[in-house]
Parts: C-alpha cells; sequence; structure tokens
C-alpha cells in the first residue's frame, strides 16, 4: 500500500531551451491544498532553483549588480521554502493582455519583469489555478503565473513573510498564556476582563505591525481565539471554585455558632450582612448553671474550658434537636432561639418548652457522674427580637436585642427565687398543648415596669403525671385566696400543701408572702402582683 513519489524534470524542446535565458522549474501543489508557501530551491529534484529564484537572478544582473549577490546569498542560505506575502486577491498584480502586449507600445515592459501565462479572470475553464487566502466563494483563484510573479516580487523586495520557528511558537504561547492568566488571576474580575480584552488588543496591534512592517508572522488564531478566552473564563472559573471552597470553609466554621440560615445568608454577602438586622417574633430561653463560681475556683482554666464543653455538649442537644439555635454563651449561661415571623406560631413557643424540659433531664444525667454538679435554672419568654449583627468598626457579634431577652434572663433569675427549675411566661405557653403547667401568678420583675404573668414547668418524669397536676391544682386553690386578699387561708392552703409536698419552692415562698403581707397591710390597689428586685 506504500506509494512511490518519483519527481523528474521533463526538458523543454530544443529550440527554446537554446533560445532561452535560463530553464527553471515551478513546483506548485495542487487544489484542495491552499498555497501558502513557494520553493526557492527544489530538494526532490537535486536543489535546483527555481523560476522566481532565476527570474530574480537575472532581473538583478541587469538592474543592481552590486544588491545581487547578497540577495541571492541571503535566498541560497535560507529554507528550501519561503512563505507567500500575497499582494491581494486574483490580478492586483498588473495584467496586460496579450492583445495589448503584441499591438501596444513595448515600453511598458521596459525595466520590468514580465511573467507570462493563461490569467484568465472567468476562470472558466482554466486547469491553472490555485487555492489560496484570497480564494472567493465563487471559485475565483489565483493563477500560477501571478503566484510566481507574487513569488519574484517577494524575493525581489525581501518581503516575503517570516513565521516564528516551531520552538519559538511554542515558547511564545506559553509564556503568553501564562502572563495572561497571571494578569487575569491578580486583577478584580471586572478590571481582569478589561485588562484580559486590553491585553488582546495590545497584542493583535503589535501583530498587525509586525507583518506590514517586517513582515514578521506572529501567532494570532490560538493566542487570541483559544488562549484569551480560555484564560479570561478558567480564570472565572477558578476565582468562583476558590470562592466556593472559602464559602465551604466560612460555612462550617460558622455553622459551629450560627443557624445555617443565617450562615448562608452572611457568606453571601459578608459585607452586606455586617449591617443587616431582622426584626422577628421569637422566643428567647435562657440558661445559668448554679456552683459555677465555686467550680471556677477550684478548677484550672483547661480543666474548666473541657469540663464546661462537655455541659453545653449536653445543655445544646435539646436545642438543636427542637430546631433552635443557640445564640450566646457567656460563663455558665446559655441564650437560645427560635425566631419566627408569625406571632402565633405555636410550633415554635411548644418546641422551646419541650427542650426546656429536655435540657433539665440532660443536665440531671449529666450530674450524675459530673465531679461538681451544676445545677441549671432555665427562663423561657416569647416576644419581638431584633435579630442580627450588633457591633461596631472591625467587630461584630451575631446576637438577639430587645427586651425579651432581658425578661428570659430574669425568669431565669426568679427561680432561685422560688426554688424552680424551668419559669415561662404565661404568653408563651398560649396554644401549648401538651404539657405540665403550674401558674405561678404575677410578678414585678426587676427593672421591670409592667408585671409579667409567670408558669412553671413541671417536668413530670418524676412522681408522675397525677401527682403533677394534684400539686398544681392544690397550688391554684391556695393562690385564689392570696390573690383575694385573705392572707391568713392562702399561708394555710399553702402549708398544707407543703405537708404532703415538703421540697416546693413556690408554696415556701408564698408561706412567707402571706406572712409579710398579714404585717403590711397592701394598699387597695394592690391585686396580687409580687415585686421581685433581684435580678
Amino acid at each position: 500500500n506504500n506509494r512511490l513519489t518519483l519527481e523528474r524534470i521533463v526538458a523543454p524542446l530544443q529550440p527554446f531551451a537554446d533560445a532561452a535565458y535560463a530553464r527553471a522549474i515551478f513546483p506548485l501543489p495542487k487544489f484542495p491544498k491552499r498555497v501558502n508557501q513557494f520553493w526557492t530551491f527544489k530538494t526532490g529534484a537535486g536543489g535546483v532553483p527555481t523560476l522566481p529564484v532565476v527570474m530574480l537572478q537575472g532581473y538583478l544582473r541587469e538592474q543592481w549588480k552590486d544588491a545581487r549577490m547578497y540577495r541571492l546569498q541571503e535566498i541560497s542560505s535560507g529554507p528550501p521554502s519561503l512563505y507567500l506575502n500575497y499582494y491581494g486577491p486574483a490580478r492586483s498584480i498588473a495584467t496586460v493582455p496579450y492583445h495589448r502586449a503584441l499591438n501596444g507600445d513595448p515600453a511598458v515592459f521596459k525595466d520590468k519583469a514580465v511573467f507570462v501565462g493563461l490569467s484568465e479572470p472567468m476562470q472558466t475553464d482554466q486547469m491553472d489555478t490555485f487555492n489560496t487566502v484570497y480564494s472567493q466563494p465563487d471559485g475565483v483563484d489565483l493563477s500560477g503565473v501571478e503566484i510566481g510573479a507574487t513569488a519574484f516580487g517577494n524575493l525581489l523586495e525581501a518581503s516575503w513573510l517570516r513565521p516564528l520557528p516551531h520552538l519559538a511558537v511554542f515558547a511564545f504561547l506559553i509564556v503568553w498564556g501564562l502572563l495572561l492568566t497571571l494578569c487575569c488571576r491578580c486583577l478584580p474580575a471586572g478590571i481582569a476582563w478589561a485588562g484580559g480584552l486590553g491585553a488582546c488588543a495590545v497584542y493583535f496591534a503589535g501583530t498587525y505591525l509586525l507583518f506590514v512592517n517586517a513582515n514578521v508572522w506572529m501567532p494570532l488564531f490560538i493566542p487570541l481565539i483559544v488562549q484569551a478566552p480560555f484564560a479570561v473564563f478558567g480564570v472565572a472559573l477558578w476565582c468562583y471554585w476558590d470562592e466556593s471552597c472559602e464559602k465551604r470553609k466560612v460555612r462550617a466554621a460558622l455553622s459551629i455558632y450560627l443557624p445555617l440560615d443565617i450562615v448562608d445568608e452572611i457568606v453571601d454577602d459578608i459585607a452586606r450582612e455586617c449591617e443587616t438586622q431582622h426584626l422577628v417574633y421569637g422566643v428567647c430561653l435562657s440558661t445559668d448553671a448554679e456552683h459555677y463560681v465555686a467550680l471556677a475556683e477550684r478548677m484550672s482554666p483547661q480543666v474548666l474550658g473541657k469540663y464546661m464543653n462537655q455541659y453545653y455538649a449536653a445543655v445544646f442537644a435539646p436545642v438543636r434537636r427542637h430546631r433552635g439555635f443557640v445564640s450566646d454563651v457567656v460563663g455558665d449561661s446559655m441564650l437560645a432561639l427560635w425566631p419566627s415571623v408569625n406571632q402565633s406560631d405555636v410550633q415554635k413557643r411548644s418546641a422551646a418548652c419541650l427542650a426546656a424540659l429536655e435540657i433539665i433531664e440532660a443536665v440531671d444525667e449529666f450530674n450524675r457522674t459530673a465531679p461538681m454538679p451544676l445545677p441549671t435554672r432555665i427562663g423561657v419568654h416569647t416576644g419581638e427580637i431584633l435579630l442580627g449583627n450588633v457591633g461596631a468598626l472591625d467587630h461584630y457579634e451575631y446576637r438577639a436585642v430587645g427586651d425579651v431577652v432581658n425578661t428570659a434572663s430574669r425568669l431565669q433569675g426568679l427561680n432561685k427565687i422560688l426554688s424552680t427549675r424551668v419559669l415561662v411566661s404565661h404568653d408563651t405557653l398560649e396554644g401549648v398543648e401538651g404539657l405540665v403547667v403550674r401558674d405561678l401568678g404575677d410578678f414585678m420583675l426587676a427593672g421591670k415596669s409592667n408585671a409579667l404573668r409567670v408558669c412553671e414547668l413541671v417536668n413530670v418524669t418524676v412522681g408522675g403525671r397525677a401527682e403533677a397536676l394534684e400539686r398544681c391544682e392544690h397550688f391554684s386553690r391556695a393562690h385564689q385566696r392570696f390573690v383575694a386578699r385573705e392572707f391568713a387561708e392562702a399561708e394555710r392552703q399553702f402549708n398544707a400543701l407543703l405537708e404532703k409536698f415538703p421540697g416546693d419552692g413556690p408554696a415556701k415562698f408564698f408561706v412567707a408572702q402571706c406572712r409579710e403581707h398579714q404585717l403590711n397591710a397592701q394598699p387597695a390597689t394592690w391585686n396580687g402582683v409580687v415585686s421581685v428586685n433581684i435580678k
């Protein structure tokens, strides 16, 4: 299947050979291969000079004898083929028809190099045509004689195209690609687009000037059509990937401290979120651990930190399980939130109450094996919260701001006076079902100007539900006597409750209140509100 190509020179008839100044060949590849180069010396035919070289030799001998040797030496020492620098489409070189040449003025050809051949403008039957860069869709190609004249003109003017060597092109493409990529990578996205377009414009202008003034043929398609878009879009994707990775890292880090929906907002636009605050309706749950001061005094900071991490692992779990999030942790205190856009969101309030009961159980389980127990008190309140980043300059913290937060903290502190574990505002319990609740009455908490109705959330895991309900009913009857100013009867009923449930903290508190009110008469406007001045 291997084909052997044999090239040989066919000599002209002897009369023509004797009359000619010289004999030369001018081979060209036929369509569909486009003619981009021409041979100066045909290696396949013994290295003989081709027609343009022979023509140049004769022309220089007659016109510029001093420059003849230099030009011929430059051509002979160069490559055997050169790239054609076309002057334009077909018939761009002056073409004189035969009838004008035979009947016209011979002075037209004086001091000219004349190529004789077939150059039909319509080219319907002409075989001597070749596909070039100026070939047109209608089939108009350059004739062989015009290509020969073009090659001669290139040699005469030393204007043939000079492409870079393959190794130089390869190195240039690598350097150009690296510089363009580095430029786009180091600049911001918007500037990178403008910089990439600017670099391409400068490169195109430089390539054009080199082509026009020095006939240097620089690579154009790959640097501008391939490398430039790849660099710009590739760097854009690269930056996008880096930003995505960075966002994932930030999201993973912030999710430890903030709820995921808030993290997503902050990660999407950190600068905007620094000023973002949302007014929402939500539930605040505040906790505080007893004996923390004594614990911190006994333990080293390292041991205390590890111990408190174990404690908070038990406290945080119920919050997460009931879809709340921990907003703040200071020492032994935690603030958890259940934000909602709907004021009547019973599900959020119910979730916070269930989380409070589970926190008590989790802390009790933790204290069974702890070297020093940390009994925990909880306060829960509901209302409007300003939720967002609080701070200034370069320091912000995601916090809840509002009276709800302070009230939840006051309820948590009220546990210490009433010897209870979980206190909840009556508003929080509105519509919530399935819980055992003891109404403790109205309290004027420290620093407040309006009384708050307070309820105890009873944990029914100890003693059973029936016993808890009995205690609540007994307390309610006694408290009604208290509000009705029947302090002696109220004291008797509270004492009766204590005989059955000796450890009942609210009953003990109201026994003391009844005795105090019997000693100190209350004003006529008194409506059963208990004032508490301790935070």
